[in-house]
């Protein structure tokens, strides 16, 4: 479970608060509510845990000089999130960045899971041309990188950073512009699935994991017998489905974009054995109601199984009847800023299934559409 997660002027998150989440959640609302945003503010603190940690040599204070600051500046960071306009809240002015220090806005990102604490604090610096650069980086009120002076509490943070940054994947399947830093090795699935054959490669080496996911695929698609990988002469893994009743092998660019996002659904699950954080953004697309319903109950196995924090967001109708009431988050606008609606497990539906209660707006928390 979660225990909290915070964000503040990350787009249309302002002072958004969620508490006690469970390991599978499903966030749903209508479009452009900002449940996209959420997950793309959880991808922005992974990446800055990863560059923070990097170990390169970094100023002592937050108010050394103009240029020591710009040393540890996450330039990387900065720019894969399009820069200050893509990510600052549009209700700030740039006249508010050039306020005294303790005035200033600052966007922050704390997820507070198991007791440790993973989060930044991002503070803004306006330059002398006129420019404005993100310039100090902190961690529960302190210099993210002073670690606590005890042994055991250090290695407990350095641990839950670490796990965090490794574990943390962001899942749109073929949609590029979800990926800031792309994966193309064998070891993680990019956020847009195009490492796909390499990922599944490597997993079905596994027999037991392969077997599992031959169950699945069985399980979701209809006249599946089998899957093999080979290397293409370009040296990249290409994977190919067999159906029975054919002796025929299909590539990929034969496939359904459907079958395709179950394979992806299923690799990224299965690509670690440790905990992951996974955040998938309508897993629903391309895939018939039956087989998202059985999708749900993956994801629910998965966390329970792997010990993984598997988060949707979606439109589905189909997945929002199969939930539990503390499974689903209810997402909506209001004035520019996106709020969000917990329900607890005893939370009286009064007869209606979840989806039916969505649909109606009786739960509150904004219309679907």
């Amino acid at each position: 479970m979660v225990d909290r997660l915070y964000i503040n002027n990350y787009k249309s998150l302002v002072d958004f608060e969620l508490t006690n989440i469970p390991n599978f959640c499903v966030f749903a609302g209508a479009n452009g509510t900002g449940k996209s945003n959420i997950f793309e503010a959880l991808q922005f603190l992974a990446m800055s845990v990863a560059y923070v940690g990097s170990g390169y040599d970094k100023p002592n204070t937050i108010e050394d000089s103009e240029e020591a600051i710009e040393n540890y500046f996450l330039s990387s960071v900065y720019d894969a999130f399009g820069g200050i306009e893509c990510f600052l809240n549009k209700r700030i002015a740039k006249s508010e960045i050039i306020k005294p220090t303790n005035k200033r806005p600052k966007i922050e990102i704390t997820l507070l899971v198991e007791q440790n604490t993973i989060g930044l604090q991002y503070l803004f610096y306006a330059k002398s041309n006129g420019d404005t650069f993100i310039g100090a980086i902190s961690h529960e009120g302190t210099d993210f990188w002073e670690y606590p002076p005890d042994e055991n509490e250090r290695a407990k943070r350095i641990k839950a950073h670490t796990e965090f940054q490794v574990g943390f994947n962001r899942l749109f399947v073929d949609k590029s512009n979800v990926v800031r830093s792309k994966n193309t090795g064998n070891i993680k699935l990019s956020p847009d699935a195009s490492n796909l054959g390499k990922v599944l490669d490597r997993i079905l080496q596994n027999s037991e994991i392969k077997e599992e996911v031959l169950n699945w695929l069985s399980l979701l698609i209809p006249e599946f017998e089998n899957i093999k990988i080979e290397k293409g002469l370009d040296g990249d893994s290409k994977f190919y489905i067999k159906e029975k009743h054919t002796e025929t092998w299909f590539s990929a660019d034969l496939i359904s974009d459907g079958t395709k996002a179950i394979l992806a659904l299923l690799t990224v699950v299965y690509q670690s054995d440790e905990p992951q954080f996974i955040c998938i953004e309508e897993p629903e697309n391309g895939l018939n109601p039956y087989v998202q319903k059985q999708m749900v109950e993956f994801f629910r196995l998965a966390c329970e199984n792997f010990g993984h924090t598997i988060w949707l967001n979606t439109h589905s109708q189909t997945i929002v009847k199969e939930l539990e009431p503390q499974e689903l988050v209810l997402i909506d606008k209001v004035e520019g800023r996106t709020i969000a609606k917990q329900f607890s497990s005893n939370y009286n539906m009064h007869g209606l299934d979840m989806d039916q209660a969505w649909l109606s707006n009786a739960l509150g928390g904004g219309v679907p559409w």
